[in-house]
């Protein structure tokens, strides 16, 4: 049975009632049908938190899609003495989610801004709680073109622009991206894309969490750069 991923659609809930499906004992996980636990993918980290079965509290301690079976495996940190069919109630670590949602934003409109601005296309990127960082295929990387990408990126963030999570027909979609958005890196057989559109500014497909509106993003300041290779370039950010 698939996990239906609630936080696709609802990037601010932060408490949630489920199923348990599975129950992993030996590997200290469970399976639910349903989620807000954001796993590992994407560049983001996955979210923690606590589950209550049974009259028992358990710390999520992470979240992960097996590689094999593609099921969301909630990671416990104690082996759980609940069966199958159990409901449970989880809570998420939301100043940890907010702060992956605050970054995740902030990565795509500088992304964008690098591909508008010097036609830029993202090579890489990874979120952590205290900072973000995004690569690129760049061929000059000067400071000048930092400035650039930094202050036009804190531009749109004073521009309170509002950010929209929905999904599209492949199809139709594919009618409205840029060069920008890798569309090989796309699952195979996808009928039906998440969308993140920042309005009037980007449109990509992802299927992390994000802010309802760029003003949330907060002052973009640069940390520091580097050269990965030829024409790969990172740039690594806080927000304050």
């Amino acid at each position: 049975m698939k996990t239906d991923l609630l936080y696709l659609l609802q990037c601010y809930l932060q408490e949630f009632d489920a199923k348990v499906t599975g129950v992993l004992a030996e590997r200290k996980a469970v399976i639910l049908d349903k989620t807000c636990f954001y796993y590992t993918g994407g560049g983001q980290p996955n979210d923690t938190g606590r589950l209550v079965a049974d009259g028992s509290e358990y710390k999520v301690v992470n979240v992960e899609k097996d590689r094999e079976t593609g099921e969301i495996l909630h990671f416990l940190d104690s082996t759980p003495t609940f069966p199958s069919s159990t409901p449970v109630h989880g809570t998420v670590d939301w100043e940890r989610r907010y702060r992956h949602m605050r970054y995740h934003t902030c990565l795509h409109v500088l992304s964008n801004i690098a591909y508008r601005e010097f036609g830029a296309i993202i090579s890489g990127n990874q979120i952590y709680e205290d900072h973000g960082r995004v690569d690129f295929s760049l061929e000059n990387f000067t400071p000048e073109i930092i400035d650039t990408i930094i202050s036009k990126g804190n531009e749109i963030a004073r521009a309170s622009l509002p950010v929209k999570w929905y999904f599209l027909p492949l199809e139709q979609a594919k009618q409205k991206f840029t060069d920008k958005t890798r569309l090989a890196f796309l699952p195979q057989g996808v009928e039906n894309v998440r969308i993140v559109e920042i309005v009037g500014f980007d449109f990509d497909a992802c299927g992390g969490t994000h802010l309802k509106n760029t003003s949330e993003i907060g002052e973009i300041r640069f940390l520091r750069k580097e050269n990965k290779g030829k024409n790969n370039r990172r740039i690594e950010v806080e927000l304050g």
